[in-house]
């Protein structure tokens, strides 16, 4: 996977890098302005991987439930669900009231396709969320 998403960064000048992996999960820096075509990116490279693994296996298909993420999180901060608040007692008032970091995104394969247009080429996306 980790090469694959080099290779799709490079090859489509998403500016990103690896960040960190941890047990199931890949994390990417990435600027705002690349973030869908990098979660498009994530998603097309899942794709590739799983179906790289059901050919050596000798099946000839790939179910779609297996075949996409069910969600890509975008956010701009490192926490274990984009709408948690990160509440504590140390921060009592949560991320956003007292950073002011609202809540990320999770997006699943349709709506990044509907963002993206399907495209990981620059300028491709129509409209902004």
């Amino acid at each position: 996977m980790l090469v694959a998403m080099r290779w799709l960064f490079e090859e489509h000048d998403i500016d990103g890098r690896f960040c960190i992996s941890i047990h199931d999960e890949v994390r990417y820096l990435v600027t705002s302005e690349d973030r869908y075509r990098a979660a498009l990116a994530l998603q097309i490279t899942n794709l590739l991987t799983r179906s790289m693994f059901a050919y050596k296996l000798g099946m000839m298909d790939l179910p779609q439930s297996v075949a996409f993420f069910s969600a890509v999180d975008i956010d701009k901060c490192l926490r274990k669900e984009v709408t948690m608040d990160c509440v504590t007692p140390s921060n009592p008032t949560g991320v956003e009231r007292r950073y002011g970091l609202p809540q990320g995104e999770a997006l699943d394969i349709y709506q990044i396709i509907e963002i993206t247009k399907g495209s990981l080429a620059k300028g491709k996306r129509q409209g902004t969320r």
